[in-house]
């Protein structure tokens, strides 16, 4: 097993008894736990298991010690797979930020530095280094640490574990280097830690547009003009935005649920922070027909 502990402090003047609310302990702790998981996922991918444990309540401020626990699985696959890093215990730590002789060059250094801010690009660059560029600065770091810092589950279980600090009479985190108090995060930077919204991110997928056939489940005429259509095997929310159609329903055209519509679909798909997202424009509608109201006889020759 592969271990490596480390102990987080809270301190402000509500906490010099020693006592820490419940309310705001138990859901800083949970998220730590949650953070070194998805951070272990991250770096080493879902074949490596990590555990996070309590270990007790020191003296001092309001201090928590914990140990990172690394399945034994870690040693078969750096065998099984010649040239792979699987990243310890420490190293978790180290990439987060909580190691105490490393604390400059983290998760929780980068988003201090980067105070709110959001990159514009992140550029590889040799010995597996990414620069991120940001407005008016390029900040360099390891790439495990881009990548936690890209990760929204990292980034929401670690503003949680932060959480305290926006509690009166909180001020400060920090950890122990042997008698040494370092600061990793204060209650003036807890706005840093808040995840930013993601854009959405384009997929390359061929958006040539298809002619398809739909029958009309309901129509809209709100802004966004999106009619919910069904192909004959599950409903969709398709945006026209052929103009010359929608005057035409502007200006009083009859539809009706069931009409059949054919029309050139165009399919686009980006990834977002809830997951892969779909959507469908209708570019031009070719036909309009009211199958319901006709009669259709098989032919004789």
């Amino acid at each position: 097993m592969n271990t490596a502990q480390f102990s987080i402090y809270f301190d402000g003047p509500a906490l010099r008894d020693g006592t820490m609310d419940v309310r705001d302990l138990a859901p800083a702790m949970l998220a730590l736990g949650d953070m070194l998981e998805h951070a272990n996922r991250v770096v080493n991918g879902p074949e490596i298991n990590v555990a996070v444990r309590v270990k007790g309540f020191p003296k001092g401020c309001f201090g928590v010690s914990f140990e990172t626990v690394q399945g034994f699985m870690s040693q078969f696959v750096e065998m099984l797979s010649p040239g792979s890093r699987v990243h310890t215990a420490l190293d978790i730590l180290n990439l987060l930020g909580l190691n105490p002789v490393t604390i400059g060059a983290g998760l929780i250094w980068l988003l201090k530095r980067a105070k709110g801010r959001k990159p514009k690009k992140a550029t590889p660059i040799e010995h597996n280094r990414v620069v991120l560029t940001f407005e008016d600065e390029d900040i360099e770091v390891p790439a495990a640490v881009a990548e936690l810092y890209g990760d929204n589950d990292v980034r929401t279980a670690l503003n949680k574990a932060i959480e305290p600090l926006r509690s009166e009479g909180i001020d400060k985190i920090f950890v122990k280097d042997g008698a040494q108090q370092v600061e990793i995060v204060s209650a003036y930077e807890a706005p840093f830690f808040v995840p930013q919204e993601v854009d959405p991110v384009p997929l390359e997928i061929d958006e040539t547009p298809q002619i398809r056939y739909f029958s009309i489940i309901s129509l809209s005429f709100k802004e966004d003009n999106k009619w919910k259509l069904s192909d004959g095997s599950q409903p969709i929310h398709v945006t026209i935005t052929d103009q010359k159609f929608l005057r035409e329903v502007h200006s009083g055209k009859s539809f009706a649920k069931g009409d059949r519509l054919k029309i050139k679909l165009v399919t686009r798909q980006s990834q977002t922070k809830q997951g892969l997202k779909t959507e469908y424009e209708a570019v031009e509608v070719l036909e309009h027909t009211q199958p319901g109201r006709q009669m259709y006889l098989p032919l004789m020759q």
